[in-house]
């Protein structure tokens, strides 16, 4: 899944950040989820994320 910053589309970062994906996480413990671009600007938060969700690949 892409999360964080687009380059080159200098749009609304609104529904970029990783943590808005926590339910999905969540729900679908079984699935494994592969987060491209870390996240940024919010790469701290995913650590945590990862830390946490053992379904989450940042």
């Amino acid at each position: 899944m892409h999360t964080g910053y687009l380059w080159g589309h200098w749009g609304l970062l609104l529904g970029a950040n990783a943590s808005l994906l926590l339910p999905i996480f969540e729900k679908y413990r079984r699935v494994r989820f592969d987060l491209m671009h870390a996240s940024w600007p919010w790469t701290s938060e995913l650590g945590a994320i990862a830390k946490n969700y053992p379904n989450v690949y940042p």
